[in-house]
C-alpha cells in the first residue's frame, strides 16, 4: 500500500508542478517501466506470503534449495522495483502523468486477467490432462520432477492466444535490460 500511495504522490506532483503544455509525451521505455512496476509488485507480494511447511520438511534438502530459491526470487523484485523506481523519480516530473497512469493499470490488469484464468476449474482440468499426458511415461522416481517441469509448458498449451498475449507482456518484466540505467 505504501508503494502505490507512493506512486499516487509522485504523479499528483508531476501533474501539479507544470502545466499541461510543459509535459513530455512518455516514451515506449516510460510506460514499460510503469507498467512492469505493476508487475513486479505483484510478484513480490505473491512470493512474499509466508509458506507453510512442515518441521519434517523444513531439513529437507530439496525444501531448502527451493526457499533460497524463493529468496533469491524476492530479492530480485526487490531490486527490479527499486530499479524501476529509480528511473520513473528520474523523469516523472517532466512527463505526462496520464499515460503512466494506464500504463501501471494495464500492468495490474493483466495481472488480475492471468490469475483469474489459472483459477479458472476448467482450466486446471486442462492442464492437469495435459501434464498426465506428458509424464504417464515416466517411472515413478521421475513423475514428481516431470510434473513440476510441465507446469508452464501445459498452461501455455491450454490457453488461449488472449492469455498467451498477456503472458509474454508479463515475461517481458523479467529482463530489465531494456532501462537505459
Amino acid at each position: 500500500m505504501k508503494m502505490i500511495c507512493w506512486y499516487l504522490i509522485c504523479i499528483a506532483l508531476a501533474s501539479n508542478s507544470a502545466n499541461a503544455d510543459q509535459f513530455q509525451v512518455p516514451t515506449d521505455n516510460d510506460l514499460k517501466a510503469n507498467y512492469c512496476l505493476a508487475i513486479d509488485k505483484f510478484k513480490l507480494t505473491l512470493e512474499s506470503k509466508p509458506k507453510q511447511i512442515s518441521e519434517s520438511m523444513k531439513n529437507d534438502p530439496n525444501m531448502q534449495k527451493a526457499l533460497r530459491e524463493d529468496n533469491e526470487r524476492i530479492a530480485k523484485a526487490e531490486y527490479d522495483i527499486s530499479h524501476l523506481k529509480a528511473y520513473i523519480a528520474s523523469r516523472i516530473m517532466s512527463l505526462d502523468p496520464m499515460p503512466l497512469q494506464i500504463a501501471y493499470q494495464s500492468g495490474e490488469d493483466d495481472i488480475n486477467q492471468l490469475t483469474t484464468f489459472i483459477d479458472d476449474p476448467q482450466e486446471r482440468r486442462d492442464q492437469d490432462a495435459c501434464m498426465q499426458r506428458k509424464c504417464n511415461s515416466k517411472i515413478k522416481s521421475e513423475y514428481g520432477k516431470c510434473l513440476v517441469d510441465s507446469i508452464s509448458g501445459c498452461s501455455e498449451e491450454t490457453a488461449p492466444d488472449r492469455i498467451k498475449a498477456i503472458s509474454a507482456k508479463v515475461k517481458s518484466c523479467s529482463d530489465l535490460s531494456w532501462m537505459p540505467f
